[in-house]
């Protein structure tokens, strides 16, 4: 046992690294991104204000208008599938609402008005174009009021 005892030693941290690298190339196979804090759609790059990296991906033939999934965390606990202009609502980015409809990006009015207020973003509604105030239709009645305007608001202007 003495002898095997050097030969464990050595292989191990080539071993360690292997079992690292394979659980990185899994996580990223499933959609998980560790080491990757960059945007993976515009929808994404919308959600977390990086103005660059969603017109980049409109540029390069990004339909902003079309609902991309954003992962975990980005817009809160629960993962999303929405438009780029409704992840800027949700990550509360009234400039970058603006930039995208400079660049064709729409959105239902309606749904609209219902996110921001379901997260009480009152300064969406300016950038939109629609008026300040807007009929409240009290979406903090139910567990997920995001998910309400998005369910019952699925269509685009």
């Amino acid at each position: 046992m003495r002898q095997r005892a050097p030969l464990i030693v050595a292989a191990a941290p080539p071993v360690i690294a292997f079992v690292l690298v394979a659980a990185f190339m899994t996580a990223e196979a499933c959609g998980f991104r560790p080491l990757n804090a960059e945007p993976a759609n515009v929808a994404e790059a919308a959600a977390l204000g990086a103005a660059a990296t969603a017109l980049r991906f409109i540029t390069s033939g990004a339909d902003p208008n079309v609902p991309w999934p954003v992962a975990e965390g980005v817009l809160g606990t629960l993962p999303r599938t929405v438009n780029a202009m409704d992840a800027a609502i949700l990550g509360r980015h009234a400039e970058m609402i603006s930039l995208l409809r400079e660049h064709g990006a729409t959105t239902d009015a309606h749904r609209a008005a219902c996110l921001a207020d379901a997260i009480d973003f009152p300064d969406a509604l300016p950038a939109l174009g629609l008026p300040a105030i807007v009929e409240k239709n009290d979406p903090h009645q139910v567990d997920d009021p995001v998910g309400t305007c998005l369910m019952s608001n699925s269509g685009t202007n």
